[in-house]
């Protein structure tokens, strides 16, 4: 067997141990922007859409307008939302194919965190319906605190 061979075989074995050893690590839902759910209580299989982390230094965003709403078709390259960070207005180009099922953060939202559920997507002819009662906390997301509370919570921590 020429040396050439005998490369191409040992580098194809690394390739396929790296391929591998990378299947076998659990990635954690934040460095992607989609997380897939099967059984989450009655609701038909569907993908949550987290918010994405636009650049190296995002860690939160404001949501723009919504350039789809639930029950349109996705594809890939569709614009799906316009993210405003403090520095840029940026769209979010979607990369699968769907349907929109389900909007968690409305146009306006403010610091939402990379990787919190913004929008939630099915495969086509998923009945749209069957998630009108979804909400964020069954995406896994937190509901927001009343603004009113979080201002008495801090008049509170203030001393006399």
């Amino acid at each position: 067997m020429s040396a050439a061979a005998l490369l191409a075989r040992a580098s194809g074995r690394l390739c396929l141990q790296s391929l591998r050893a990378r299947e076998s690590v659990a990635t954690p839902a934040v460095f992607g922007a989609l997380s897939r759910y099967y059984a989450s209580k009655s609701f038909p299989p569907h993908t949550i859409i987290s918010m994405p982390a636009l650049s190296p230094t995002m860690t939160a965003g404001n949501i723009g307008a919504w350039q789809k709403k639930a029950g349109d078709a996705l594809a890939p390259g569709d614009v799906l939302v316009e993210i405003e960070t403090d520095k840029a207005q940026m769209d979010f180009e979607f990369q699968e194919e769907g349907v929109l099922v389900k909007v968690l953060k409305d146009s306006g939202a403010k610091d939402v965190a990379v990787g919190n559920p913004i929008a939630v997507m099915a495969e086509e002819g998923t009945d749209v319906s069957a998630f009108e009662s979804f909400t964020i906390e069954d995406a896994g997301g937190q509901k927001e605190a009343k603004e009113g509370s979080g201002q008495e919570a801090a008049n509170a921590s203030e001393p006399p």
